[in-house]
C-alpha cells in the first residue's frame, strides 16, 4: 500500500528524473479522443445533423512553428500539426456528422465549407503542472457565401508527473476535443440557417467523439 510519505518521495523522484531528461518530445499526428468531453458544449445528437461538413483548408499561421514550447526541460514538437488537426476533424464522422477533410467529393447545396487557421498551439509548465493551449480561427461558407466565423480556444491543465510524451499528447488531445465539441454545436446552428429551420442542437454526453 502506498503511504503518503512514499507518494511524496515518488513525486520528488519523478521531478528529479524529469529535470535530468532533456530529450525532445516529438508528437505524432494521431488523434485520440479523450474518455470524456472537457467542454461546456457536448456533441449534438446524430439525428440533429442534417448538413455535411467540408474542411477545405487548414493553415498554420503560428509565428513560431519550430516548437510548441518546453515542458520541464524537454521541448515539444509536432511532426505534423496540420495532419493531427485533420485527424481530429475526421473524428466528426464518429458522431454522425459526415465530414470531408481535403478530399474530392460531390458538393451538395446544403454542405457547409470550412477554412481553419491555426493561431496558437503551445504548452507551458512548471514543477507541478503543465497546460496546453490551442486557438483556431474558423470561417464557415455555403456555396461560396459567408455564413460566419468564430475563434475557438481549447486549454487544459493537468499535474506534471513526468513530462512524458503520453502526458503531453493527452492534454493536447483534450484541448482539441474542446474545440471540436464547440464547432459541432455551431455547425448545427449554421445548418439550420441554410435550411431555414430552427435546428437547436440536442446536446448529449458522448463518452467518445
Amino acid at each position: 500500500m502506498l503511504t503518503i510519505s512514499n507518494a511524496i518521495a515518488l513525486y520528488l523522484f519523478l521531478i528529479l528524473l524529469t529535470g535530468c531528461n532533456t530529450a525532445p518530445i516529438k508528437l505524432t499526428s494521431e488523434y485520440n479522443a479523450p474518455d470524456k468531453i472537457y467542454s461546456k458544449n457536448y456533441p449534438p445528437h446524430p439525428n440533429s445533423i442534417q448538413c455535411r461538413l467540408n474542411v477545405l483548408k487548414i493553415e498554420d499561421q503560428r509565428k513560431n512553428k519550430q516548437t510548441m514550447g518546453p515542458v520541464g526541460s524537454r521541448y515539444v514538437y509536432y511532426n505534423n500539426l496540420v495532419e493531427w488537426l485533420e485527424n481530429g476533424f475526421n473524428s466528426f464522422n464518429n458522431i454522425g456528422l459526415v465530414t470531408f477533410v481535403k478530399k474530392e467529393y460531390m458538393h451538395e447545396n446544403e454542405d457547409i465549407d470550412m477554412v481553419v487557421v491555426v493561431k496558437k498551439a503551445y504548452i507551458r509548465s512548471n514543477s507541478t503542472s503543465k497546460s496546453s493551449t490551442l486557438v483556431l480561427d474558423v470561417r464557415y461558407f455555403n456555396n461560396d457565401e459567408a455564413l460566419g466565423k468564430n475563434i475557438y480556444r481549447g486549454s487544459y491543465t493537468n499535474v506534471n508527473w513526468a513530462s512524458s510524451e503520453s502526458e503531453v499528447k493527452q492534454i493536447f488531445n483534450i484541448s482539441l476535443a474542446q474545440i471540436l465539441s464547440d464547432i459541432s454545436v455551431d455547425v448545427i446552428s449554421y445548418c439550420g440557417k441554410i435550411k431555414g429551420e430552427n435546428l437547436d442542437a440536442e446536446l448529449h454526453y458522448f463518452e467518445k467523439i
